[in-house]
C-alpha cells in the first residue's frame, strides 16, 4: 500500500511540472501567439492547481503543518476545480470555429 501512495504522489507531481512547464511555454511564445495559446495555457496551469491539491492529500506531514496553520489553504484548488470545464471548452471552441486559417 505505501508503494502504491508514493506511486501516486509521484504521477502528481509529474503532472504538475508538465503542465506548468508547458503553460510557461505557451505564455512566453514569441512568434505566433494567439488567444488559443493563451487559453491552453490557462487550462494547464488550472490542472497544475487541481493537482497540487490532490499532492497535498498525500503528504500527511504537511497537510498536518498546514491544517495547523493554514487550514484554508488545503481548499484552495476547490474553485479551480470549476473553472477547468469552461476554459477547455472555449479552448476547444476557439480551435474549431469556421473561417479560422493558420
Amino acid at each position: 500500500m505505501i508503494l502504491l501512495h508514493n506511486l501516486k504522489s509521484v504521477f502528481h507531481v509529474l503532472i504538475i511540472f508538465q503542465c506548468l512547464f508547458f503553460s510557461a511555454y505557451l505564455f512566453s511564445k514569441q512568434y505566433r501567439k494567439r488567444l488559443s495559446d493563451i487559453i491552453l495555457g490557462a487550462f494547464l496551469l488550472d490542472i497544475a492547481l487541481v493537482e497540487l491539491g490532490g499532492v497535498l492529500l498525500h503528504f500527511i506531514d504537511l497537510r498536518r503543518f498546514l491544517v495547523a496553520r493554514l487550514p484554508h489553504f488545503l481548499y484552495l484548488d476547490f474553485p479551480f476545480s470549476f473553472l477547468a470545464a469552461p476554459l477547455l471548452y472555449s479552448y476547444v471552441l476557439w480551435m474549431t470555429r469556421p473561417g479560422r486559417h493558420d
